[in-house]
């Protein structure tokens, strides 16, 4: 855990691990489409990628075989198309959209 963030969480005074592992809805979902070990070498196509950003914000699975990969930015999102092409995920499409920021004034 960065030490930014240790030090704001107070981790002894709230017993709180260190060890910290974020789940997402997927790793409780009883039909799983993808394998643990898949989306692994998916994640690592990706942060190998130099294509594309190694941090992404969000991963959609669509099927076993086509996934979407998304980054937000302030004023931009980013979409990659990805398909699985034997052992590999390559990037088959990307799409950027601009943010529009609603403002009260």
């Amino acid at each position: 855990m960065p030490a930014e963030l240790a030090a704001g969480l107070h981790m002894e005074e709230h017993k709180i691990d260190p060890i910290v592992r974020i789940e997402s809805p997927y790793d409780s979902a009883a039909d799983k489409i993808l394998s643990p070990e898949e989306i692994h070498r998916l994640r690592t196509s990706i942060a190998w990628s130099s294509a594309m950003p190694a941090f992404i914000d969000s991963l959609t699975i669509l099927s076993a075989s086509n996934v979407v990969a998304r980054q937000n930015g302030k004023s931009y999102m980013r979409e990659y198309q990805l398909a699985k092409e034997g052992d590999h995920w390559v990037i088959v499409s990307m799409k950027r959209s601009q943010v529009h920021r609603y403002s009260p004034d």
